[in-house]
């Protein structure tokens, strides 16, 4: 074997025997040259860092003082609620990511509430809690230093149920830890739980949770706290005495029944009518959404949302066994809601109405065994009105299911039609409620596109976004009024959300050509990565001098691309990367010989 090394011109590419050249420059040109064996290990090289080793995004918002806060750099806003703003921040000691939470009124009762969250949190020590790691006053300004999680809540995420039933377990889990810590959350919601980019799931802002003390009395009765979504019906009675751990296990069953049929337990116009619902209806059995949900998994969300709380599971525990069981193929403790319970039921909630239709077909027995001599006489109920004799109102209360964010299915060129016609004879007393319906659905579409590096998880979701809105632009295209703005934001969310759902991931590219030449073009579409030699594209990373191969390109979404190489001597040569069998996440070398095109290929790297 051969062990003749060369060096590579880094300048023009040529190519020498290192016994062969004095020092480390190009006996031709002068240029710098590189030992072959390191320009092929571009691959393992790190991007080069700013002055202070910041990221990029740390780097920008330190240029703006407002940012800076003693030991942190504010990078942005990633939430707000009642308890107060929260900051995805830079802490410059320890170079690490960290979660800032403020408050928004520095009130002393408030301060006290705020101080608490973090004696608490500071307890919670468990792999599926985020953490507090200390409380600070700077400049006056009182705040919660916690444990970063880089990554969107659970309902942003499309997790087969599959996955979603471990991952479910361990919220259980995680929430059962609070309880044994004598600590009760109050406010759990898809919104509080959080899937990081190690694809954990973290239970976080526990702004609303209290220790659970014998010798200390609750909250007065009629503070109503939390989110009416999914909080349980004491809770949203405003009987604050009466929340306990079961009263989580009821926000635990409400959350799963969002995640597995992606709307929650109840909606209403106001916040007035969700908590009536709350307090005194039962919830669609999740199977009459999506019937392909296993009965067991029903049953379970079901009895976790029992209205009275000896008919829940007793522990977070108890609830995370039995889904558990579910998984590894055993029979779970919750048994199906029979219909003689759920008559019951109705009978408990309505006992009047029952006891008049008990009467009614008693008196119904008694003149059928004891007839009158003249009997009654029975007129015909009068035949269902056709469809084209209904009001406007209910031909459009009959399209409304097909319509709707949640319900929605794949559109069809009639529906369409048929939205366009019903529009479009609108009477005028029913334009004001009709642009409140369809502005109600908007509201349900995402406050902003997700970050790009979770578009292959939210693919599926990105897609029906995509069609819902494309269907709903169409519909109000052209109306006016106060539809048009409807229609425009849909059309550009259409836009948007089709281009996460075309979306295919990114890859790690390494450019190899013998002899070595330099890229002059690289692109896709009209989007330039590197055009007449020169970078186009800087949130792709490019590691190489002046473009000359071996050239590694990291960060580069999947597309079909043009390339352009050019070599002193065989001049420019043109070449189409394929995309068809790249994967998302993968490391690719392409490339071959220049004076045999047909040794140009693309291999995955192991």
């Amino acid at each position: 074997m051969s062990n003749t090394s060369f060096l590579i011109c880094l300048k023009d590419g040529g190519r020498f025997e290192s016994s062969q050249v004095k020092g480390m420059s190009c006996p031709l040109c002068g240029g710098d040259l590189l030992q072959e064996s390191q320009m092929m290990t571009g691959l393992e090289s790190e991007p080069e860092e700013g002055e202070t080793g910041y990221p990029d995004e740390v780097e920008e918002a330190a240029l703006d003082e407002k940012n800076l806060l003693g030991d942190f750099i504010l990078v942005e806003k990633i939430g707000e609620g009642g308890g107060g703003k929260v900051f995805k921040a830079w802490q410059e000691k320890l170079r690490r990511y960290v979660a800032l939470k403020f408050l928004h009124i520095m009130e002393e009762d408030k301060v006290r509430r705020f101080e608490r969250e973090a004696q608490l949190l500071a307890q919670l020590q468990h792999s599926n809690i985020a953490g507090v790691h200390e409380i600070c006053d700077v400049e006056g300004q009182l705040f919660l230093v916690m444990h970063y999680i880089d990554g969107p809540p659970i309902d942003q995420v499309e997790l087969p149920l599959e996955k979603l039933l471990p991952s479910f377990v361990k919220i259980c889990r995680a929430v059962d830890f609070a309880h044994t810590h004598r600590i009760i959350h109050r406010d759990i919601k898809p919104g509080n739980i959080l899937i990081g980019s190690d694809q954990e799931v973290y239970v976080t802002d526990f702004g609303l949770a209290r220790v659970m003390k014998p010798d200390v009395t609750a909250s007065a009765s009629g503070n109503i706290l939390g989110t009416p979504l999914y909080m349980p019906p004491e809770q949203a009675r405003g009987k604050m005495d009466q929340i306990d751990t079961q009263s989580d296990i009821y926000s635990l069953g409400a959350t799963f029944y969002n995640l597995v049929t992606r709307r929650p337990p109840f909606e209403g116009d106001d916040i007035g009518m969700i908590l009536l619902k709350v307090i005194s209806e039962e919830p669609t059995p999740p199977r009459k959404i999506d019937p392909s949900l296993p009965p067991p998994v029903e049953a379970i969300i079901l009895k976790a949302m029992e209205k009275e709380k000896p008919n829940r599971y007793s522990s977070a525990e108890e609830m995370a066994l039995d889904l558990e069981k579910y998984i590894s193929g055993q029979k779970v403790s919750a048994k199906p809601v029979s219909n003689f319970r759920r008559l019951g039921r109705k009978i408990k909630k309505n006992p009047w109405p029952v006891a008049a239709l008990s009467l009614l077909c008693i008196g119904g027995f008694l003149l059928f065994f004891f007839p009158q001599n003249e009997p009654p006489i029975i007129k015909p109920s009068p035949p269902t009105p056709p469809a084209q004799d209904l009001s406007w109102k209910d031909r459009f209360g009959q399209l409304q299911p097909k319509l709707d964010y949640y319900g929605f299915n794949p559109s069809s060129p009639e529906l369409i039609q048929e939205g366009r016609i019903l529009l479009a004879e609108i009477p005028e007393n029913e334009i004001e409620e009709v642009v409140g319906w369809f502005l109600h659905q908007t509201d349900r579409l995402p406050k902003k596109p997700w970050p790009k590096s979770s578009w292959v998880q939210k693919k599926s979701e990105a897609v029906r976004i995509y069609h819902w809105c494309g269907m709903i632009g169409k519909i109000l295209k052209g109306l006016g009024g106060g539809f048009q703005s409807i229609q425009l934001k849909t059309t550009r969310t259409a836009e948007k959300y089709g281009l996460i759902s075309a979306y295919r991931g990114t890859i790690d590219l390494q450019l190899i050509f013998r002899p070595y030449g330099k890229i002059l073009e690289l692109k896709a579409g009209d989007k330039w990565i590197i055009k007449e030699g020169r970078r186009r594209a800087p949130e792709v990373e490019i590691m190489g001098d002046d473009f000359h191969t071996p050239l590694v390109i990291r960060n580069l979404d999947i597309d079909t691309y043009a390339l352009l190489v050019i070599h002193p001597t065989l001049g420019k040569q043109k070449f189409t990367i394929d995309p068809d069998n790249l994967t998302n996440g993968a490391s690719y070398v392409y490339g071959g010989a220049l004076n045999n095109p047909g040794s140009i290929r693309l291999r995955r790297l192991p």
